[in-house]
């Protein structure tokens, strides 16, 4: 989903900025392009190519490390410094493993300028050990990616009841049992 509403975007663009990051992408991806476009059908309509590449030729041993590879090249494709590309990924506390070192293929490519991932997550769900924490220590430690945390904590009952008095477009002293009882139930959290 988020593949095919990028392909949107991009199409809304001029046809300058369009026809660039299409060429980008067929010089980046090359033959595999029909592997991308089999998996977003979309992305035909950017590149102008039918899907030649076929889901059963991704059935050998490492499938996956192709896979891989061919999503690298189509970030890579799409981003540079003068056009940048913010990837928001939220609940990563439950991304499966797979899907956590696809982003950590996409990352650590040291070729992929302007790129920034901002990866959401609920901290008190990710210990030492999970996959995610792992992932994130690698990519700094041995990669040398730049990982920023911002820990988020919940908002005050003040911030709270100014929060629930906006929403009910109404004066915070009238909204102070009912932030009262938000409040019990979220402490703060905002979601």
């Amino acid at each position: 989903a988020a593949m095919t509403e990028f392909v949107r975007l991009v199409l809304k663009k001029s046809n300058d900025v369009g026809d660039e990051i299409s060429a980008e992408i067929v010089s980046q991806v090359g033959n595999d392009i029909g592997v991308l476009t089999v998996l977003v059908p979309a992305l035909q309509e950017l590149v102008g190519r039918p899907a030649e590449g076929s889901l059963f030729t991704l059935k050998s041993a490492d499938a996956e490390e192709r896979l891989k590879k061919i999503f690298v090249k189509f970030v890579k494709s799409t981003c540079s410094l003068a056009r940048p590309l913010v990837l928001v990924m939220d609940d990563l506390q439950w991304a499966d493993s797979g899907s956590l070192e696809l982003l950590e293929a996409i990352v650590s490519d040291k070729h992929n300028q302007g790129l920034v991932v901002v990866g959401i997550c609920r901290s008190n769900e990710v210990s030492f050990t999970h996959d995610l924490a792992v992932i994130l220590r690698r990519l700094k430690n041995e990669n040398g990616v730049l990982v920023t945390t911002v820990d988020v904590k919940g908002l005050s009952i003040q911030a709270a009841n100014s929060l629930v008095a906006c929403v009910l477009r109404s004066r915070e002293e009238d909204c102070v049992g009912v932030t009262n009882i938000v409040y019990a139930r979220t402490k703060g959290n905002v979601f």
